[in-house]
């Protein structure tokens, strides 16, 4: 879908501390990826998630049943942390600062010293609850006990074949990276899920020029959690031809598919997976790119699966991470050649990002423009983004200028 015309899009969200303390509701009421349903294999596994920018930190475990449960982490003693570790197994939940005990269903099983607390029935008390639930292999929380919408509402309109496709068990998590930016989390966000800057920072790196042509966005108006997917395809041969490849690029080209650009025909998916990666059956196919609101972003290629989230810590400041996935098969070292070289030359393009990322930042703090313009075609999957926040908050573009400058 092609957006007619250019937009403007409002610097207050992007700088602006009143709106900051005000979108800290999407992080309360949204549907967040947590982890990977792999990392919760076993009863008694779990993982701790840490949502700074709401002081929040939270627990999601497999329990004895199989099935999976999320707390906050506070012990309803004196708040005191349940889960120090990130990730771990337990047979039973011990809270470090006074002993208090409970199952993995949450209810409290011992008091040590019951006598100093004459009158409390230990069965009356269990832990805070939040939602979780799963899907593609992802394991989602929100922290509202009856969320307004359930995450199959949240994700409507993704294609029908995508959850089998994620939720394969050959994904193997490769390599995985984590930082702290001088920017706001939407910033971070903006430059990950649109086209138009490729042709020009990556320039030296992926050595391409995209047009329209070969990034195609996808909107998903109606769905409260989905924004956008923009499928990208590699150039054409004549274009690729014009191309200054090195050496290395031009040897990773001829192995496996997991590399930006590949010289075979990568419609692969396609056939295997009906309806669920690279819809157009293109044989350019590098990857889609889904954006989820609010912080989630899947590139989602045949066999490499790249994930990124952005955690606000501030109005100027979020933590950004990305994780590798993969599942192809190594049959031989071309293909880990390959797998290498696709990796390191988007972690060289990631660090070409950052460096923009923070310097707009900064840029947009001084005030000298108050709006700043989007492309029809290849930023529009920012404003859906952008359209998508004022939607979940509430606000229109009057609001913006009259209350949160």
């Amino acid at each position: 879908m092609t957006k007619e015309k250019y937009s403007t899009l409002s610097t207050i969200p992007f700088i602006s501390e009143k709106f900051y303390e005000k979108e800290k509701s999407i992080w309360k009421n949204s549907w967040l990826m947590a982890t990977r349903e792999s990392e919760l294999a076993e009863p008694g596994s779990f993982v701790t998630l840490d949502i700074k920018g709401i002081h929040t930190s939270v627990a999601i475990l497999r329990n004895g049943q199989g099935e999976l449960r999320a707390y906050h982490n506070n012990c309803p003693h004196r708040n005191g942390r349940l889960f120090c570790d990130r990730s771990g197994k337990k047979a039973a939940i011990v809270c470090r600062f006074h002993g208090w005990a409970f199952n993995l269903n949450g209810q409290c099983q011992a008091i040590p010293e019951p006598q100093l607390f004459p009158g409390l029935d230990k069965n009356t008390i269990s832990l805070a609850a939040i939602s979780v639930d799963s899907w593609g292999g992802f394991v989602f929380i929100n922290l509202q006990q009856n969320p307004a919408s359930s995450l199959s509402d949240y994700l409507q309109g993704l294609p029908e074949g995508l959850d089998a496709f994620l939720g394969d068990r050959r994904w193997e998590w490769h390599t995985g990276y984590q930082k702290e930016f001088a920017a706001n989390w939407k910033d971070l966000m903006n430059i990950q899920h649109e086209g138009y800057h490729a042709s020009h920072v990556h320039k030296n790196t992926l050595g391409a020029t995209f047009t329209p042509e070969e990034s195609h966005n996808y909107f998903y108006d109606d769905s409260p959690g989905v924004c956008s997917r923009l499928t990208v395809l590699r150039p054409k041969a004549e274009n690729m031809a014009s191309l200054q490849m090195s050496l290395i690029q031009e040897l990773s080209m001829k192995y496996g598919s997991t590399s930006n650009w590949v010289d075979q025909d990568t419609s692969r998916a396609a056939d295997e997976s009906k309806n669920a990666v690279n819809l157009d059956a293109s044989d350019r196919f590098v990857f889609d790119c889904y954006t989820f609101f609010p912080n989630f972003i899947l590139f989602v290629g045949t066999d490499v699966l790249s994930v990124m989230r952005v955690w606000p810590t501030g109005t100027h400041s979020a933590d950004w991470e990305w994780d590798w996935f993969f599942k192809d098969e190594m049959e031989n070292f071309g293909n880990l050649f390959n797998r290498e070289h696709g990796r390191m030359a988007t972690r060289n393009a990631l660090a070409e990002d950052w460096p923009v990322v923070e310097w707009a930042h900064e840029n947009m703090r001084s005030g000298a423009f108050d709006k700043n313009f989007v492309a029809a075609d290849m930023e529009a999957t920012v404003l859906a983004h952008y359209q998508k926040l004022l939607q979940h908050l509430e606000i229109n573009e009057a609001e913006l200028a009259q209350d949160y400058e």
